[in-house]
């Protein structure tokens, strides 16, 4: 059985390749942008436009995602990159450090955990504690090593073990 593309006359078939490529020529992906993420989809998004002032010595006019470092060409590579995974991320981010999005944050500590913290000294600046009463810690034996530490045998006392009696290697 032909294809229903195969089945048609070839004048319309060029017909059906015209509508395709007008629809093409319609389709605006800035007016897309504005659909999918609204009128203030740059701000949203941290993307900024490169200017004398913002990324000097940069050709002006490029989309530059603040969020990501990235330099984005046009409406199009705007689009793709709004949907990376590496900026969803970002912006996730982005939202929780600004107080936007609370959804991330940890939930509540249990009731049973006390409100008082007990105060820490500075990094850096702890004394040495000794260990309280209730949990006693047993020293370690004076002169004695680890179990998992041998010393080295000097190469004069390593031999070759011989080979079991009854084995057939070497044969």
């Amino acid at each position: 059985r032909m294809s229903p593309a195969a089945e048609l006359e070839p004048s319309e078939q060029v017909v059906g390749e015209d509508a395709v490529a007008e629809a093409e020529e319609e389709w605006d992906p800035e007016e897309e942008l504005v659909r999918v993420y609204g009128k203030d989809w740059m701000a949203k998004h941290g993307v900024v436009l490169s200017s004398d002032d913002y990324c000097p010595g940069l050709e002006e006019g490029w989309m530059i995602c603040s969020l990501c470092h990235k330099m984005l060409a046009g409406y199009c590579t705007v689009l793709s990159h709004f949907e990376s995974r590496n900026h969803r991320a970002n912006l996730t981010w982005s939202k929780v450090q600004m107080g936007q999005d609370p959804s991330c944050l940890a939930l509540p500590p249990p009731t049973s955990w006390s409100a008082a913290a007990p105060a820490r000294e500075p990094w850096g600046t702890a004394t040495a504690q000794t260990p309280s009463a209730a949990a006693p810690v047993a020293p370690m034996p004076v002169n004695t090593l680890p179990p998992s530490w041998a010393p080295p045998l000097p190469a004069s006392e390593v031999k070759a073990a011989p080979a079991p009696q009854g084995s057939k290697i070497g044969r």
